[in-house]
């Protein structure tokens, strides 16, 4: 990679960019911004010089949708996979945009990306809002918005592939976002801000996951595997590389409110890189922390295995700790322990924060020696110190009472509580409801 950061991206360092993505299905999430533009025209090239299969001409492309959909645009009218395949099959990069309606531009502004996707030989989906805006935390709102409608529409298309016996190992597209070395350093600091630790400090994953949780009307969690290859790529090098073309783009009005804490950052970054503390060298530590990050979850877990098993997952249904476990001594594994703990038990109940983790540590590590802690409550668990407090216990809390009933069709799977469980009714003949039995449900059956 060159040195010089308003230098536009070479043909070469594309390639290498984007290499690790041959012959993988794609869905590019463009908002119309220089950064996602410039992600889009770089992968429109790299396409079109034979790194992945060809789509059809831009003549031959579908119109946008403009309408909430769970059917991919590029799977209309498609009822066979012999009609499919006789289509070209399916598109190895499609485009997918978002008409948030934040503001009165937005449904030009994803008509804009359509156009110039279109333009470039690719397939693209308008995604449009379908509940109402909140009144505060727009950003965090609509972020989780993007998420839902992008995955909704990603298994819309897995379905419709299923359904057409098409072959399944094209069906999981990889999400590619436009994330850089600039959102990079600005994460960290955000994060650094709230007292992050060694996870958060990391700062974003190039490759990664996002999800959305089940809903009484789609009762499976659904998820899409995230790749950024420009993450350690400088905006001026993006920004670059579409003067260089020519390319158009969208400037965002919310990128220089100072309503957001994001835009506050981005503007604190100019003095902090006159003091050396340029985006470059804060991305360079998110990167070293994600490798320390990476060899502490390689160190592995405890099994189950053996008469006296260090930490027992008895089934899902608890999580039974042995207190004499070396690892309760680290000041950061330990921690780091009982956070997956608590995240695998608590369902879909919010997580703990890390201080209420760090300040739970602290009290399992006094209680191992005094034997004075009582039962507490944290992150939709309960955890108890039953027998003689060798162990401790950790379960989700409550007698389910607050908990949803999921009905699982006939033949289908559902996730219930967060993910806590997948029920399967792959031998049930008919639908079926399941929900916790709760304390009244006990008592019914005691009788």
């Amino acid at each position: 990679m060159t040195d010089d950061p308003a230098l536009p991206i070479t043909p070469e360092e594309r390639d290498a960019l984007f290499a690790p993505l041959s012959y993988v299905p794609l869905a590019l999430c463009v908002s119309g911004g220089p950064d996602s533009m410039a992600l889009m025209h770089l992968v429109a090239e790299w396409m079109a010089g034979g790194q992945q299969n060809a789509v059809a001409s831009p003549s031959d492309l579908p119109k946008p949708a403009t309408e909430p959909s769970r059917l991919p645009i590029w799977l209309t009218g498609v009822d066979s996979a012999t009609k499919l395949a006789a289509r070209g099959g399916l598109p190895p990069i499609v485009v997918l945009t978002i008409d948030h309606g934040l503001r009165p531009e937005a449904a030009d502004e994803a008509r804009f990306v359509a156009e110039e996707a279109r333009a470039l030989g690719l397939p693209c989906q308008i995604l449009t809002v379908d509940e109402p805006l909140p009144t505060t935390g727009i950003q965090e709102w609509a972020r989780g918005l993007r998420h839902r409608l992008i995955l909704e529409l990603l298994d819309g298309e897995r379905r419709r592939l299923s359904e057409i016996g098409w072959p399944h190992g094209s069906m999981e597209r990889r999400l590619v976002m436009a994330h850089h070395q600039d959102d990079q350093a600005e994460t960290v600091l955000m994060r650094l801000a709230r007292g992050s630790g060694l996870e958060g400090l990391a700062g974003i994953r190039a490759s990664d996951e996002i999800a959305v949780p089940a809903t009484s009307l789609r009762p499976r969690a659904l998820r899409a595997a995230v790749v950024r290859p420009l993450l350690d790529m400088p905006k001026a090098r993006l920004t670059a590389t579409l003067a260089a073309r020519g390319a158009r783009f969208i400037d965002d009005p919310s990128n220089t409110d100072d309503r957001f804490e994001r835009v506050r950052v981005r503007k604190a970054m100019t003095e902090l890189a006159e003091l050396g503390l340029t985006a470059e060298m804060i991305a360079l530590s998110a990167r070293r922390l994600r490798e320390a990050d990476a060899d502490l979850e390689a160190i592995g877990w405890p099994t189950a295995n053996g008469d006296d098993p260090i930490l027992d997952w008895r089934s899902g249904l608890c999580a039974d700790v042995r207190l004499s476990w070396p690892l309760i001594n680290s000041n950061y594994r330990w921690p780091r322990a009982l956070s997956r703990i608590l995240r695998a038990m608590g369902g879909e109940a919010r997580p703990a924060t890390l201080a209420q983790i760090e300040e739970l540590a602290r009290l399992t590590r006094h209680r191992s020696t005094s034997g004075e802690t009582k039962g507490l409550t944290l992150g939709g668990c309960k955890i108890e110190f039953p027998g003689d407090g060798t162990i401790m216990r950790v379960f989700r809390e409550g007698a389910g009472e607050n908990l949803p009933e999921v009905e699982i069709p006939a033949r289908c799977d559902v996730d219930w509580d967060g993910g806590r469980f997948r029920i399967s009714g792959h031998d049930a003949p008919r639908p079926a409801v399941v929900g916790a039995l709760g304390a009244k449900g006990w008592a019914r059956l005691k009788r």
